[in-house]
């Protein structure tokens, strides 16, 4: 038992608690006089052969010390329920550790929170005010892009099975043998591989590849919260000591190199549970404050009990910043219950470490307040992209497609990503991708082979749309004929002359009611069949041949508004115009709605954030044949309502829309 000497020189000691804590401390007793045990909610009986009394016959009996042995986060509400009573009768209040808790319950706990101005700067301010600063690390300056921790161990899992270790429920066993470890009081990674390798029987060889492999996925999946980072390197030009606490099983050398590849060096030292013995609830920050001298502490974490109550039982001030996950929590928590699967955790961790990487992320109510294109791009489009693309190709895979047809523009992304991340390593020999130039008005155009298909056109889409694609009224129907019949003719040069065979290749388009296709079907005489990500709410797809990605025909939970479609059609799109008609050597003829410089840098930088996300999926999160269901790109790309509109409005400020068929602007609110 720790500091038992110092409860020697008291008479009459009251336990407060009954639970595991009260009777391991009474096993451990070395000749302290006991007294009674007290209890919240009992006021009589006994335990572990001691008298359940109330504070009040307690304190009637003369006792002089309480010492509280409950849940360390029950600490500080036991001590405000007794601590009136306990002053007034000159009764000290300590904990197990033989913390005053007097004395050291006055410290302080701030915690983020922009209601009440406890924000960075009042953060600044408290850093200048301190002499030795600590920080917790992961989920404070480090952070996982996975949901939570333990889905690092899915990813192993998915990784040995390349290097022939095959071993079900791999994440569940890992946890087992970090639980054996810590009851062995070895909280250290080889601590858990021993334990592991006597649990699943493993050789010193197998061990050594599973572990090698864990840190891997770690060092994949690890990155920093920058804003902290930066906190933390102000923290050093105000030369300040400053230490890094951590309940953590990696050996220092692992995570001195995870920080410093993050952009955190120079620390003058590093306390890492599973090496000190003890972790934060239990005594860490004692070993702290006994090698660290300084007269104000200050602790920065993410945990209101391992780094806020503990570090103030040994009297150290905190600041509590909110993790990721919280703040994920606090705006939807039904995000990470629908979740369910290891890919879809890994898309929500993905997105939650973009969306709340700075843990002071304003909002006004639960608007952000401010974001980048780039991370806009990031968070709220590359999602739905990602999941797409990875349903074409679960879609593809299964098929007997030789091509997938991109439909320009809106297939540009997807074409660029198929093409330069190929995801045949994991599903086998996948159809060749094609950047297909086409669009509705040029679809529409070579489709007129008698007076009939006239009158189809002017019902399915108005006569004021087909005097558009002529460019006069279309009264002469031979004229119409003849020359739709040369559109059709240079169409199919183009097709021959890029070897496009539409009878063996499948037509990939976004949310879309089907008119390409529909045309392309009745001008070509094809029967070509599709790939939607979605269709327009109240769309009959008539007689063409679509699977599609969302399935919301019967509900209006995600149906896509005008400010959606705006979104999806100014940023999934290339920088070309769109093709209105080919001309004679089947090259493709564009309308005259081309982007200007701006309008295409700021195209390349939504592409840089989808690319960007898309990458760090599919390379270190993506488990190949483990579902990914659709519904969670989907809900995050509606999350962008949870941005501020004017800020959302000020990101698309400098594009509008032209929708080709009429050829009419089109802005974000219609």
């Amino acid at each position: 038992m720790q500091k038992c000497t110092t409860y020697q020189k008291y008479k009459k000691i009251a336990l407060y608690g009954t639970g595991l804590n009260a009777k391991k401390f009474i096993d451990e007793k070395n000749d302290i006089s006991i007294y009674c045990i007290l209890d919240g909610k009992k006021s009589e009986g006994v335990f572990e052969g001691y008298p359940i009394l109330s504070l009040e016959d307690a304190v009637d009996n003369n006792i002089d010390l309480v010492i509280i042995l409950s849940a360390l986060n029950n600490e500080k509400i036991i001590y405000d329920r007794i601590s009136d009573i306990c002053k007034a009768n000159s009764i000290t209040v300590m904990d197990r550790f033989g913390n005053n808790l007097t004395e050291t319950l006055d410290s302080k706990v701030w915690e983020c929170n922009s209601s009440e101005k406890i924000d960075a700067d009042f953060l600044k301010s408290e850093i200048e005010s301190h002499d030795v600063i600590t920080f917790d690390i992961f989920d404070t300056l480090l952070m996982r892009r996975t949901l939570t921790p333990e889905d690092v161990f899915d990813i192993v899992e998915y990784r040995i099975k390349d290097e022939g270790i095959i071993i079900p429920e791999f994440k569940v066993k890992r946890m087992i043998a970090e639980r054996l470890a810590i009851e062995k009081n070895n909280h250290t990674l080889d601590g858990i591989y021993i334990a592991l390798k006597r649990q699943e029987n493993l050789s010193d060889r197998e061990c050594e590849i599973i572990k090698e492999i864990e840190i891997a996925v770690e060092r994949d999946v690890i990155i920093s919260r920058s804003r902290m980072v930066d906190t933390y390197r102000k923290a050093k030009a105000l030369n300040k000591k400053i230490y890094l606490v951590s309940d953590m099983y990696l050996p220092e050398s692992i995570l001195g190199e995870l920080l410093h590849n993050n952009g955190i060096k120079g620390y003058d030292g590093i306390l890492i549970s599973g090496f000190e013995g003890v972790p934060k609830t239990n005594g860490l920050f004692g070993v702290l404050k006994s090698k660290v001298h300084g007269k104000r502490f200050l602790h920065i974490g993410d945990n209101k009990v391992a780094d806020g109550l503990a570090a103030q039982i040994y009297g150290i001030d905190s600041f509590i910043i909110p993790s990721s996950r919280s703040m994920l929590y606090k705006m939807n928590s039904y995000m990470a219950f629908a979740a369910a699967g290891i890919n879809e955790r890994s898309l929500l961790g993905a997105y939650i470490s973009i969306l709340f990487n700075d843990p002071f992320t304003r909002c006004i109510g639960k608007k952000i307040e401010s974001m980048t294109l780039y991370d806009y791009c990031r968070c709220f489009i590359a999602p739905l992209v990602t999941v797409f693309m990875v349903w074409i190709v679960v879609q593809a895979a299964k098929s007997k497609y030789k091509q997938i047809l991109f439909a320009s523009r809106d297939g540009y992304i997807f074409y660029k990503l198929y093409k330069k991340y190929n995801l045949a390593k994991y599903f086998g020999e996948l159809p060749d991708a094609v950047y297909f130039y086409t669009s509705r008005k040029a679809a529409v155009n070579s489709s007129i082979n008698d007076v009939t298909d006239i009158y189809d056109i002017r019902k399915k889409i108005g006569t004021n749309v087909l005097n558009e694609i002529y460019l006069e009224e279309v009264s002469n129907t031979e004229h119409a004929i003849c020359l739709s019949q040369k559109y059709r003719e240079n169409y199919k040069i183009y097709l021959s002359k890029n070897n496009i065979d539409l009878s063996r290749g499948v037509f990939v388009d976004l949310i879309s009611s089907g008119t390409s296709q529909y045309y392309l079907n009745r001008g070509l005489n094809k029967d070509l069949n599709g790939y939607y990500m979605g269709i327009n709410i109240g769309t009959s797809l008539g007689n063409i041949n679509v699977k599609y990605m969302m399935n919301k025909l019967d509900t209006d939970a995600y149906s896509f508004n005008v400010s959606e479609v705006f979104i999806l059609e100014n940023v999934l799109t290339s920088p070309e115009a769109s093709v209105i008609c080919f001309d004679g050597n089947g090259e493709p003829v564009f309308d005259s709605n081309h982007k200007d410089n701006h309008q295409l840098k700021w195209l390349q930088e939504c592409f840089n954030g989808i690319e960007s996300f898309y990458l760090t999926f599919i390379d270190k999160l993506y488990i190949p044949h483990a579902p990914l269901n659709s519904t969670i790109g989907e809900m995050l790309f509606f999350s962008h309502h949870y941005i501020d509109e004017e800020t959302e409005n000020k990101l698309f400020s400098v594009v509008s829309f032209i929708d080709n068929l009429i050829n009419k602007p089109m802005g974000k609110n219609g």
